[in-house]
């Protein structure tokens, strides 16, 4: 596993950035935002274990970022109706 993820996501006491909460948060919000929310009924969780395959609703998203990150090399958002 690509180990860059962490130094995006944690800061040197190994908590997470506030800077990646507050994006994650807002990735999220955008998500919602969108027309594929509507249609798919959630989010397609973008964290290292589901790659976008999976459909889960806003909470379990967010949750799931925080607790693993992105998958990664996912920098331009494709999957979000975008």
């Amino acid at each position: 596993m690509d180990r860059n993820w962490m130094y995006n996501m944690l800061d040197p006491s190994r908590r997470l950035k506030q800077k990646f909460i507050v994006g994650v948060i807002e990735f999220v919000s955008k998500a919602m935002d969108e027309p594929s929310f509507i249609l798919d009924g959630g989010i397609r969780c973008l964290c290292v274990n589901c790659k976008c395959q999976k459909i889960h609703k806003a909470p379990y998203v967010r949750a799931h970022l925080l607790q693993v990150g992105f998958m990664p090399n996912y920098n331009i958002w494709v999957n979000h109706g975008e």
